[in-house]
């Protein structure tokens, strides 16, 4: 299994990374590739190589990957243009891109990400044409600022203590042996409060900023599939995004075909365990295998589509 190291020097730094292609010649490639992104700071290796084991599960596949490490991670200079990091990460992605059509003929691209790369991929797919689909996973937090990070903690705990920790006898006894944070659970609750009587503008101002991007991404023909581990934040905070805004005017086919919700059990945030390294994997293996007949199936519904009926997403319970 051949892997060529590359190193991009278009732009203002020079980007160091990996490419695996799924063919021995160039000339007989797809024109598909999967590009992996960082996890927050670590190398391009991924969180327990999580990174270089999905590329080559991806090439035995017959799909090919790359990774590379963004401003500042690995083996990446600082950029020193000035940019902030969300300009200097799209940059330096648009620039491998490039790279990888010049070098390698690939022209379409899947982004995957977990956590900060999530992030990264869903802004991305909303902004670049060539993005045609992206793996968000356990993904939170998106573009939007500290207020919308706050309201959507507040609101998981508030919901953790009114819906599920009042009624468990473990709970009160950690609770009346002091093991419990009142602070924490007086904050919740406080907020649920206030939900109530004076609801404020942050779910609401976050859900549009959602729907626009959703939008972006689904009126070209793009897939998405979020992944999460059960009991990551990150679901949480899809589900109030979700709201009932961000696919009103997509049919159920379109939706169905464009959109993937998955959880995965018994796993945490980066995936630790080996058995759930093996699950996200599978998962994601699965999802790209039809990745090219949901695209064009996605592509023609809007082609042929004159108007679309309101749905609401299936979420996996």
């Amino acid at each position: 299994m051949r892997e060529h190291p590359f190193t991009c020097t278009s732009g203002a730094s020079e980007v160091y990374g990996i490419v695996h292609p799924a063919t021995e010649g160039r000339e007989d490639e797809p024109d598909l590739c999967v590009i992996i992104l960082n996890s927050g700071m670590t190398h391009r290796v991924g969180p327990h190589r999580l990174g270089v084991r999905l590329a080559r599960r991806l090439v035995e596949q017959g799909i090919p990957a790359a990774r590379f490490d963004l401003s500042s991670i690995g083996n990446t200079d600082v950029r020193k243009d000035g940019q902030s990091i969300k300009i200097q990460w799209l940059s330096q992605c648009r620039e491998v891109m490039q790279l990888l059509e010049e070098d390698w003929g690939y022209r379409r691209f899947v982004l995957i990400g977990l956590c900060v790369g999530g992030q990264a991929s869903f802004g991305f797919a909303a902004r670049d044409a060539r993005v045609i689909g992206a793996i968000l996973i356990n993904t939170r937090e998106y573009e939007l600022d500290h207020s919308w990070e706050k309201y959507a903690t507040l609101e998981r705990d508030a919901r953790f203590y009114w819906r599920s920790a009042a009624f468990r006898g473990y709970s009160w006894k950690r609770l009346l042996t002091g093991k419990s944070s009142f602070r924490k659970i007086g904050m919740a609750l406080a907020f649920q409060v206030r939900e109530l009587f004076r609801p404020s503008k942050t779910l609401d101002d976050a859900q549009d900023w959602f729907t626009g991007m959703m939008s972006k991404i689904l009126d070209r023909g793009s897939c998405l599939l979020f992944l999460f581990s059960r009991g990551d934040p990150g679901w949480d905070q899809l589900r109030l995004l979700l709201g009932r805004k961000a696919l009103e005017g997509y049919s159920t086919a379109q939706v169905e075909s464009q959109v993937t919700i998955e959880v995965i059990p018994d796993a945490d945030h980066t995936f630790t365990m080996r058995h759930s390294q093996e699950e996200v994997l599978g998962r994601i293996v699965d999802w790209m295998a039809g990745f090219d007949e949901r695209h064009a199936s996605a592509q023609q519904r809007i082609e042929e589509s004159g108007s679309s009926v309101a749905v609401e997403p299936t979420l996996p319970a």
